[in-house]
């Protein structure tokens, strides 16, 4: 007696779909994947993980510190501190100074700006700003 082979396995295959469907751009291991840059953003790239990380947005300045852990991130009237990989960010420094003029120094306890806190009518100077 001659029976047809029964194949089973819509769920399965449903399912098998679904998760590869997911997993779009992380297959490929090291050697072929291709990184998910954008024209105009800032990366960096950490090669313990094999991975890039968004430091900033298209138009932002961005100055390594010297600890090569932490970026600064000038902005209109306030600077940002943070990790390279996104993490841990601070406001510095909050108020009115001459935007972009904002640099680290090459200690890791001082930013240098350029303000005349809260003066319009006196000239701006250059100050260093402690960080602790």
């Amino acid at each position: 007696m001659n029976m047809t082979r029964v194949k089973r396995g819509k769920t399965s295959l449903k399912r098998r779909k679904k998760v590869l469907k997911q997993t779009k751009g992380f297959r490929g291991g090291r050697k072929s994947k291709e990184r998910q840059a954008k024209t105009g953003k800032t990366y960096a790239y950490d090669i313990k993980e094999d991975r890039n990380f968004l430091v900033g947005e298209v138009g932002e300045i961005v100055y390594w510190l010297p600890n090569s852990h932490n970026v600064l991130i000038p902005s209109e009237n306030r600077i940002l501190i943070k990790d390279y990989d996104g993490t841990n960010e601070q406001v510095v420094y909050s108020g009115n100074y001459v935007f972009p003029y904002a640099f680290p120094s090459n200690s890791l306890d001082k930013i240098l700006i350029l303000t005349s806190f809260g003066d319009p009518g006196s000239p701006s100077n250059l100050y260093w700003v402690g960080l602790k």
